[in-house]
């Protein structure tokens, strides 16, 4: 999440596309149940959440709503 995050940061929109897709692959190659898909998703929206407000970043507005 941490290459993501820094790319969002960055504004470097190709390497954010890439993180993003290397994490939802992550996402979908380490749950093996519903449970955990659902687990692994709020963590990511968690830490997500988090990198903005520490960054006085917009969630709603990056996330589109």
């Amino acid at each position: 999440m941490q290459e993501l995050f820094r790319a969002i940061h960055v504004g470097d929109q190709e390497k954010i596309r890439k993180e993003a897709i290397k994490e939802t692959e992550k996402l979908h190659k380490n749950a093996a149940t519903i449970s955990q898909y659902n687990l692994a998703t709020m963590e990511i929206v968690s830490g997500f959440f988090k990198f903005c407000a520490n960054n006085s970043m917009d969630f709603n507005e990056i996330s589109g709503n």
